[in-house]
């Protein structure tokens, strides 16, 4: 077991169910309820800010100056140097990204079959841009999300068991085009190299695959190697470098993945965080197995990782609080 003590360890006071980070290293968190932090990359202090409740989406811009909320239908844009409103869009807004210039990208309910697609421009935030994208699964969610290379953004579909897709979207203009990746109907969200021209995926839900941007092919994959029911593969993977990368599992336990042989190098104990007892964690649960208090992890800018951990023992109150620890790889 890999053994990792945190750099920076920062206490929210508020769950966060959505997390994003700027260029700039920024960190901007959100909970349930509307209780939002923003962070410097070392999570050394914190600006609380107040936000609609039952958020769906929560993007931050490059330099770090702007959050934009979006719930029911609704994007908030909120300045982080005043913690006030700024600005708000009303039209069936599911997610939003802000692009590498400051520019807001959207995905609204178009109709029953399809969404828009929109960019607006820094400060006026009218539309510039536009197109229609066809559900490819009926009812799906649409997710927006970073690309290494500016000129593209990801687009992520989830329609829970009737499968998720991923499209890749760049902008010419006032035109837009969007690309399906073909060969992935049911996977997680992408995560790239820093050139943006590799990625890595859990797709069917049992499999790790590394492919090629933008059109493949798949390079290496690598089945779950554990036959333990309570500690399948993750819906998340975090491409560390080169060589690395990061794995969890259900049990919310994390593994090192050693991408040049694709197989699983070690677990990773974070300090204070280590794998306990399912009880340990889960009081009401008396199943045997270990698991832990990971909630999610991304990487910084920095090259650090960002992690989050739910407060233990868990329960369903809102009124808890999470931890976000920042942590190297040796």
């Amino acid at each position: 077991m890999l053994s990792i003590t945190p750099l920076n360890e920062f206490q929210l006071g508020h769950r966060a169910y959505h997390v994003d980070v700027a260029a700039s290293g920024h960190i901007a968190a959100l909970s349930r309820a509307g209780g939002g932090s923003i962070l410097p990359p070392n999570c050394a202090s914190c600006a609380r800010f107040a936000a609609p409740k039952e958020a769906s989406d929560l993007a931050i811009s490059p330099d770090g100056t702007l959050v934009a909320v979006t719930a029911r239908g609704r994007s908030s844009l909120i300045s982080t140097m005043t913690l006030r409103m700024v600005g708000k869009l009303d039209e069936s807004i599911e997610s939003c990204h802000f692009g590498a210039a400051g520019e807001l990208w959207s995905a609204s309910r178009w109709d029953e079959d399809s969404i828009a697609l929109e960019v607006r421009e820094p400060g006026s935030w009218k539309v510039v841009a536009r197109t229609e994208v066809a559900d490819p699964f009926g009812d799906s969610s649409f997710k927006i999300l970073a690309h290494p290379v500016p000129e593209y953004v990801v687009v992520w579909a989830a329609a829970g068991q009737d499968g998720q897709c991923i499209f890749w979207a760049s902008r010419s203009g006032p035109d837009i085009t969007v690309t399906r990746f073909p060969g992935l109907d049911a996977t997680t969200i992408p995560s790239f190299n820093r050139p943006g021209d590799e990625f890595l995926v859990v797709a069917d839900g049992n499999e790790l695959r590394h492919y090629r941007f933008p059109n493949g092919p798949v390079l290496t994959t690598m089945p779950w190697p554990f036959d333990d029911m309570d500690n399948q593969i993750g819906d998340l993977v975090v491409f560390v470098d080169s060589r690395r990368a990061l794995l969890p599992s259900t049990a919310d336990r994390l593994y090192l993945v050693d991408l040049s042989r694709m197989s699983l190098a070690d677990e990773i104990s974070i300090t204070g965080h280590e794998p306990r007892p399912i009880s340990e964690v889960y009081p009401k649960l008396r199943e045997p197995g270990l698991c832990s208090d990971l909630a999610y992890i991304t990487l910084l800018p920095s090259g650090r990782i960002l992690s989050v951990h739910k407060q233990i023992p868990m329960e369903t109150s809102e009124e808890r609080s999470d931890t976000l620890l920042v942590w190297s790889l040796p």
